[in-house]
């Protein structure tokens, strides 16, 4: 092997080892809910209950290796009340930003909370195997 060769590999190497890598994709954890987010943080701890007369309920997702533009689903179900199950409440899309390492979503009922089990789920629009959960009550 010439020098040019051991060099040229040695370069490619060495700019390999300073690159950040994303083998595994982006990926979507650490979902919260929470009465009152911080504003740089989202929900820092989660909260399993609420009352009915909570004005708005917030949910945050970590996510990770996430580069600018990919899409993330946030859907609200009610799952479980003496009324109803399994009901769709609210679906919206986000599309990340440079940099961006979590989503923060909030909800809102019309008057009151419907008492009974909620969750709010985040997935990647692409691959809705990368799902995270949250439950809470409303009680």
């Amino acid at each position: 092997m010439n020098v040019k060769t051991l060099a040229a590999i040695i370069g490619t190497a060495s700019m390999l080892v300073s690159c950040e890598f994303n083998l595994w994709g982006p990926s979507i954890s650490e979902v919260s809910v929470c009465e009152k987010p911080n504003p740089s943080e989202g929900c820092e701890k989660n909260q399993n209950t609420f009352q009915p007369t909570t004005p708005r309920i917030f949910a945050t997702a970590k996510l990770d290796n996430a580069v600018e533009g990919t899409k993330v689903k946030v859907l609200w179900r009610l799952t479980q009340s003496p009324t109803a199950k399994n009901v769709r409440i609210y679906e919206k899309e986000f599309t990340t930003k440079l940099d961006q390492s979590q989503i923060t979503t909030a909800l809102a009922p019309a008057k009151t909370w419907i008492p009974g089990t909620y969750e709010v789920s985040f997935s990647l629009s692409e691959d809705q195997s990368k799902r995270e959960t949250q439950k809470f009550q409303v009680k």
